[in-house]
């Protein structure tokens, strides 16, 4: 395993690193602007506003798949998440969901110290439009440390495990009921995911 941002020159990247503060969706978007819009459209706008962004990824899911990841989150609400840097080289992101938020924290960071620990990539869900348009909005900040494709894949990798796949799910499960029996390699491969 590696340090993220080992290649890095890392006093630039600590002069370029605020801590991430989630913002509300109404800092986000114009609420007014969306309530005529259907799901599909709302869901291109939200998909379309984060493509452009440097230091965000987003998803979009369905009401019933937010009560999943819900539901899963309240007995499951850790997993952890390889980060491939390429060449074999992987850091391991630690996630804790707490209702509509989840963030990740650098395992070694939070062996060491889990209270200063700080997020690496920070996941919240807008349960927002759920109920009038089936639509839940997902958004991720990340620092600097991951590059965005990183975080579109740890995005991805986070709805396979909580929302997508029942079988990754019993990993997080063994993960968070039965750590002893949880085993890395078996899930994610030696080189990273699989």
């Amino acid at each position: 395993p590696r340090t993220p941002g080992a290649d890095l020159d890392e006093e630039a990247l600590r002069q370029q690193i605020h801590p991430i503060v989630p913002k509300r969706l109404e800092d986000l978007v114009v609420m007014d602007k969306l309530a005529d819009k259907t799901a599909e459209e709302v869901a291109a706008l939200w998909t379309a506003f984060h493509a452009a962004k440097r230091d965000c990824v987003s998803a979009v899911l369905s009401a019933a798949e937010w009560q999943r990841v819900q539901d899963r989150q309240s007995t499951c609400p850790m997993f952890i998440y390889p980060v491939e840097k390429g060449g074999g080289a992987f850091y391991v992101l630690l996630a804790q969901w707490n209702n509509t938020h989840c963030p990740l924290t650098f395992l070694d960071d939070y062996q060491r110290n889990p209270a200063g620990a700080i997020p690496y990539f920070y996941l919240v869900a807008y349960p927002e439009f759920a109920k009038d348009k089936d639509t839940v909005l997902l958004r991720a900040e990340f620092l600097p440390y991951m590059t965005k494709d990183e975080a579109e894949i740890t995005m991805a990798k986070i709805l396979d495990f909580y929302v997508r796949d029942a079988d990754k799910f019993e990993h997080v499960k063994t993960f968070n009921l039965n750590s002893a029996a949880f085993d890395f390699t078996g899930v994610f491969g030696l080189g990273g995911t699989q």
